[in-house]
């Protein structure tokens, strides 16, 4: 499972390129999180849940971790 997060600040950009560019990379619309929110405003929300989602997918996904050094020679 892939996440992605896509954000722009002004009034007068647009989301759609981001989102056609992580479409393209196979990411799941329902696992692309954006939002329009200036570089000032502190608190992220959708940033905060793609984070979330991104350490979900980490915890349950142990066999796709790198094998620690050595590990692999055994």
């Amino acid at each position: 499972m892939r996440a992605g997060y896509a954000r722009c600040s002004a009034r007068t950009q647009e989301l759609q390129s981001q989102l056609d560019a992580l479409a393209e990379q196979g990411i799941p619309r329902e696992t692309i999180f954006s939002e329009k929110i200036f570089s000032r405003v502190k608190v992220r929300p959708q940033f905060e849940a793609a984070l979330a989602l991104a350490r979900q997918i980490k915890a349950h996904a142990p066999h796709c971790r790198a094998p620690a050094l050595g590990s692999a020679l055994a």
